[in-house]
């Protein structure tokens, strides 16, 4: 197996269901395509309060991308953010919005409500930040990691950490040379465990820091005695998880592994993968204390220049109980999971097609516990066998509706390339509440809108597309 290229781990807490789930399972495949119709990822993903996901990545040329959809994947908004970068990784927040940070010219966060409305954006010191990860934290703020590559010759660990409304508290840079943290947690007693690399001695490092960001120890990190990269760590009941890939069979290839540790960061388990696995090493996903979810990536049977996602449930020795394989006409690959509370799984990542020119889209993937999901893609630019010959905008439904209707629309043939619309909701004094604006190619669509948070009475809906413009009315009724 060829040495890893690229390697993003995430883990995070989940508890596992079987097929007896409380509730009956979702399951699909989507692509979503950016305006551009270029380069398109999905980085990081959550779930709002509502059941509804958010999906952060980039889009060409454009920065960061956020992509709302529903449980069956449609598309509820999308929104692109004049910043340099992209948007790397995204937590949930208690109000049903989000905060997402990522690469750019700076340390930034951004707060979007549920309808993606910017609440707050706030930038921080420095220069050429690039952020890897950002964890909730119990007094109600956030905590990121990354490294500080403001000079340019060398680059510093980097942490921040902001409080609910995204002031910041405190932000550190410690030297190293070509320091990087990729993952943070809290510490059981206080303060954070970054996991994190160095070039040259002592390497792939962890580092524990107090509440304040200064450094209380850090240590060379090994998984049998030889080198090691942790790139993700998790907070367990009675200790940590680590993941990432190390040397530890005495060959020039890496292998994946996990290691378990208890409180004081002290390895008591590790499992490494064997490197003769043709597959790479992306991300490890607790799923309580015994079971794990990994997603992985496997050369195509026609060149190693390609790749398909692939998944695989293990227990907590790693032995493997269930694998599946996303293929693709190219490759494809998956950055994040997220768990779903019917025991239901969210994949994300992007989708490539090896034309001329290439291009990549968002990929998403909901399987129910055991992988299981349609061998068959859903396009999200097309929701019916037939594509539309006119534009149409159609009466919401329901109408009245309390709290929650669904607008729909149709983009006709002859938009191959995609058109801009703006779809518009206004109260009866002209205020706009609601708003998309988007990129779209031929297709049926549909828009749902929460009005839990608005007052009963009348609206008015308009969407525009080109020369298209109509209006609607509906009406709220709580």
């Amino acid at each position: 197996m060829k040495k890893l290229r690229y390697i993003l781990l995430l883990i995070t807490q989940l508890t596992l269901y079987t097929q007896n789930s409380v509730s009956q399972s979702i399951t699909w495949q989507r692509l979503y395509d950016g305006p551009f119709h270029f380069y398109d990822s999905g980085f990081d993903a959550c779930q709002i309060s509502n059941g509804d996901f958010v999906i952060v990545g980039s889009t060409w040329q454009l920065g960061p991308y956020v992509l709302r959809i529903n449980a069956i994947g449609d598309t509820v908004w999308t929104r692109w953010f004049n910043l340099p970068g992209f948007a790397k990784t995204v937590v949930s927040t208690d109000d049903g919005g989000i905060v997402f940070t990522g690469h750019g010219d700076s340390a930034y966060t951004i707060k979007l409500d549920s309808n993606g409305n910017i609440v707050w954006q706030k930038f921080y010191g420095g220069y050429q930040v690039q952020i890897e990860d950002m964890r909730k934290t119990q007094d109600g703020g956030y905590v990121a990691c990354g490294g500080d590559w403001t000079n340019t010759q060398t680059s510093n660990g980097y942490v921040l950490k902001i409080d609910s409304l995204g002031n910041l508290q405190w932000q550190v840079s410690h030297p190293g040379i070509f320091k990087q943290y990729s993952s943070i947690e809290e510490a059981f007693n206080g303060g954070y465990v970054i996991t994190g690399s160095t070039s040259g001695f002592p390497g792939d490092i962890l580092t524990r820091i107090n509440s304040t960001g200064d450094i209380i120890w850090e240590r060379q990190f090994l998984v049998s005695d030889s080198a090691a990269n942790p790139q993700v760590i998790e907070k367990l009941s009675q200790g940590y998880l680590i993941g990432g890939i190390a040397a530890a069979d005495g060959t020039p290839d890496w292998s994946p592994f996990f290691v378990r540790t208890d409180t004081n960061v002290v390895t008591y388990y590790t499992k490494v993968f064997p490197s003769s696995l043709p597959q790479g090493f992306d991300m490890i996903t607790d799923f309580s204390t015994d079971r794990y979810v990994i997603s992985l990536y496997i050369d195509s049977i026609y060149t190693t220049q390609l790749r398909y996602a692939k998944a695989l449930i293990t227990d907590s020795s790693g032995n493997i109980l269930r694998e599946r394989v996303f293929p693709s006409i190219s490759s494809s690959h998956f950055y994040s999971i997220v768990p779903i509370a019917n025991g239901d799984l969210l994949f994300t990542g992007y989708w490539r097609n090896h034309s001329t020119p290439p291009f990549d889209d968002v990929y998403a993937a909901r399987t129910d516990s055991l992988l299981n999901v349609p061998p068959n893609f859903i396009g999200i630019t097309s929701q019916q066998n037939e594509i539309p010959i006119e534009f149409k905008l159609y009466q919401n439904y329901p109408n009245p509706f309390n709290p929650i209707t669904t607008i729909k629309y149709d983009i006709p043939v002859g938009t191959r390339h995609g058109v801009f619309v703006q779809l518009k909701i206004y109260d009866i004094t002209g205020r706009e509440v609601f708003g998309i604006n988007e990129y779209k190619q031929a297709g049926s669509y549909s828009v749902t809108f929460d009005g839990t948070n608005f007052a009963s009475g009348l609206y008015l809906y308009r969407i525009e597309s080109g020369n298209f413009v109509e209006t609607k009315k509906m009406v709220l009724i709580k």
